[in-house]
């Protein structure tokens, strides 16, 4: 009779409450086989089973992207390395390391794997929650049509503040109003904020859309005067008719 010896749920503050779009999968299928380990999905996450009593100590799976913005999404994720992550045997909720993982180079021609997770099995079945951050950028509105340079992106909730970045300008001949967040914002598939672009009236400010558009998984890296690391932006384009 089989027998759980793994249990992994994965999470990810971009997707969530949705599942993150992955497949998980052994890095090295025979081995694993061969070892009588199976793994199966289910609505609770990935199970690793098996019919043994000598199971390995550790096994190696690898997280393999259904898509290709998860990789843009997601907090110290890599382009050029697979990193690694280690769920030792007194650890439950590993972690992405952001700053410096142990990484492997990446197939160029092979899967396109979000993370490598190693994970350490004992006697007792294990249940281990990994997550995944989202990324941190500034929202900066690109504003053009009459009353762009004196509009204002306003939240509701008192939360969020914007400020105007210096214009740019189109191929046309249109001068753009950049207003941008002025602190990076987690980025959501479903963004739970909802901000106003509103212009000054003779009676209080005049909404002229009532709900901005969010953001979609595309982000610049620009340089950040008086900051060693880039700025992480997101550009929005919006046109008032």
């Amino acid at each position: 009779m089989f027998q759980e010896v793994l249990r992994l749920v994965l999470r990810h503050g971009y997707y969530d409450p949705e599942p993150i779009p992955v497949t998980v999968v052994p890095d090295a299928a025979g081995l694993f086989m061969a070892s009588g380990l199976v793994i199966r999905a289910s609505d609770w996450g990935w199970h690793i089973l098996t019919d043994r009593d000598d199971f390995p100590e550790e096994i190696t799976l690898d997280l393999v992207a259904k898509r290709s913005d998860l990789l843009t999404v997601t907090q110290g994720a890599q382009w050029q390395r697979v990193p690694i992550i280690e769920a030792l045997i007194d650890d439950d909720f590993p972690v992405l390391d952001t700053n410096s993982p142990p990484t492997l180079p990446r197939d160029p021609k092979g899967a396109l794997v979000l993370a490598q997770l190693r994970v350490a099995l004992n006697e007792v079945a294990r249940v281990i929650e990994l997550r995944f951050m989202p990324i941190l950028a500034h929202w900066a509105y690109h504003i053009v049509g009459e009353g762009a340079e004196v509009s204002e992106v306003y939240d509701p909730d008192g939360v969020v503040e914007f400020a105007a970045l210096p214009s740019t300008t189109l191929p046309d001949g249109r001068q753009v109003t950049v207003l941008c967040s002025t602190r990076a914002l987690p980025a959501r598939a479903r963004a739970p904020y909802r901000f106003t672009l509103q212009i000054p009236g003779p009676f209080g400010p005049q909404t002229l859309i009532p709900v901005l558009p969010a953001p979609g998984p595309d982000f610049v890296s620009l340089a950040d005067p008086g900051s060693a690391t880039p700025r992480v932006q997101s550009n929005i384009y919006v046109s008032i008719v």
